[in-house]
């Protein structure tokens, strides 16, 4: 912001800084018509539609008796810090845009207000991580080592997983404190034409302490995010290795057709959810390795919407991950049926052809843990 301002001064009735401000700064640090959009349109539309979907996906887990496996213990936490991300983070930006038509203007929060938001944020964001990583490794046992003991002793364990999950991402999110733990309180004298005559003379931007803490969050933010990646690419070849042996010894019981669409259909879901999380978050994660090197500064145009496209791509993975176990799992889909639907309407789908589905998902809790000892996600 320094670089957009013609003139700064020390001045002791503005608590810090008195800014004389150009024209083009003024543009510059305000909202485009892109901006606006986005932030008044695209982003509600966002936030609705993923605050519906996880809430669903969670009452459904919730009431539906033969959703309480595991995999969905990890899919539950996974949809409430997409739920917390996506309030938090949209709704800063939409709280920031009605509050004040500065772009850097985070007088709507305050100092208290900026580390929340950063630490909420960024602790939902490495907590969605580490449970997409159990939701890999829950697999890859359940289809490589299904003579493992799968019940109460698992579930015990996994709970503390979880626990372990939330606690850590806290506690590496608060070490990023110091890259938003200081506050500048600025006085603008804005140039005399509309709209600018009108805007605030006062407003404050939270800015680290020192330069080397931006280097040490993007660069501790995005470790994880690598780690993460690979370590679920090596668990899901695993599964499909599995699942492939697990087909050739059906060849030998007679259920190869069975088998080979329970593996087509669990091997695509895992590659489909896998692909998204991981492509959705890698923009932003590349920026900000290129910013920890020096090599984004957020100064040009591309650069600006490079990154408002990567966090728009972050903000969309928040909300399709139920979109995706819907579309690529009959299991799924029953439930949301048994779940959501009135007694009427789930009779209709089950006379349109759905009736197996429906009927598959309301197995007795020894079924369930029998097919889920087994590989079964279908």
């Amino acid at each position: 912001m320094d670089s957009m301002i013609e003139n700064e001064s020390f001045d002791s009735t503005c608590d810090e800084y008195f800014v004389n401000v150009t024209v083009d700064a003024a543009s510059l640090i305000s909202y485009s018509d892109a901006q606006v959009v986005v932030i008044t349109i695209l982003l509600p539309i966002v936030l609705l539609v993923g605050l519906i979907n996880n809430i669903a996906f969670i009452y459904v887990v919730v009431r539906v008796q033969c959703m309480k496996t595991i995999t969905n213990a990890c899919l539950v936490n996974l949809a409430i810090s997409d739920l917390i991300f996506l309030t938090i983070a949209i709704g800063d930006k939409i709280w920031a845009y009605v509050h004040s038509p500065i772009t850097p203007d985070h007088s709507h929060l305050g100092l208290i207000g900026c580390i929340f938001t950063e630490i909420t944020v960024n602790t939902t964001y490495l907590a969605s991580l580490f449970f997409v990583t159990l939701v890999a490794l829950e697999r890859f046992y359940a289809v490589c080592r299904p003579q493992k003991e799968r019940g109460s002793a698992a579930m015990r364990t996994f709970r503390w997983l979880l626990i372990g999950s939330w606690a850590t991402a806290g506690l590496i999110s608060a070490t990023f404190i110091p890259a938003i733990s200081k506050i500048r309180n600025f006085c603008a004298f804005w140039p005399d034409e509309e709209p600018y005559n009108t805007w605030p003379t006062t407003f404050q931007w939270c800015v680290p302490i020192q330069e080397w803490t931006i280097i040490y969050t993007d660069s501790v933010r995005a470790i994880p995010f690598f780690i993460a990646f690979f370590i679920n690419v090596f668990l899901f070849v695993g599964i499909v290795k599995g699942l492939n042996q697990a087909v050739e010894r059906a060849k030998i019981m007679g259920k190869r057709d069975k088998n080979v669409k329970l593996r087509n259909q669990i091997t695509w879901m895992l590659i489909v959810n896998g692909l998204a999380f991981f492509l959705c978050l890698a923009p932003f994660e590349i920026i900000s390795i290129m910013r920890a090197m020096g090599g984004f500064k957020s100064t040009t145009m591309l650069e600006q919407v490079s990154m408002h496209f990567a966090q728009m791509l972050a903000y969309l993975n928040s909300l399709i991950n139920p979109v995706i176990y819907m579309a690529m799992s009959t299991r799924y889909r029953a439930a949301f049926i048994n779940g959501l639907l009135p007694a009427q309407c789930r009779q209709r789908w089950q006379s349109m052809g759905l009736q197996s589905s429906t009927g598959h998902i309301s197995m007795t809790n020894s079924n369930v843990h029998h097919e889920h000892v087994n590989g079964n996600y279908g």
